[in-house]
Order: C-alpha cells, then structure tokens, then sequence
C-alpha cells in the first residue's frame, strides 16, 4: 500500500510521525503538516506527564500506563 499524509492525504514529501502513547504507531505527514502534528503530539506527551506528575493521579493509572509514563520521565 502506497503511503500518504494521514492528514489531508498528500503522497509528496512524507515524513514519519512516531505517536508518544504508542511507539508502534506510524503516521506519514506531508511537510505542511508534519510540523502542526509534531507540535500537537509533543503538547499531548507534555500534558499527560504534567497531569501525573501528582503522584495520587498517578495511582488511577493502569499497570501499562504507569509504565508509560516512567519510560517518558526516566532520567538520563
């Protein structure tokens, strides 16, 4: 299957978009939109480690997510 911008379905100048929640998830964006979603996507990963910084959030998350979001606070 030929590969096209999940976005407005563009077949030029595509670029691949891994999703923050879930690394086997592969878009392709057309360079006018790349850039927008990349953006969105890295505003949602931000919000969501803000969210469950408070630890008592934290405790409502489900095993896999918890692990989540450990692997996006990990210090280096």
């Amino acid at each position: 299957m030929e590969k096209a911008c999940f976005y407005c379905t563009s077949r030029q100048q595509l670029r691949a978009l891994t999703m923050w929640h879930n690394p086997e998830l592969v878009y392709y964006y057309c360079r006018e939109y790349y850039a927008m979603v990349n953006r969105v996507n890295e505003e949602k990963k931000a919000e969501f480690i803000e969210y469950y910084s408070n630890e008592e959030r934290r405790k409502r998350l489900s095993e896999e997510t918890l692990k989540l979001y450990y692997q996006l606070t990990e210090k280096d």
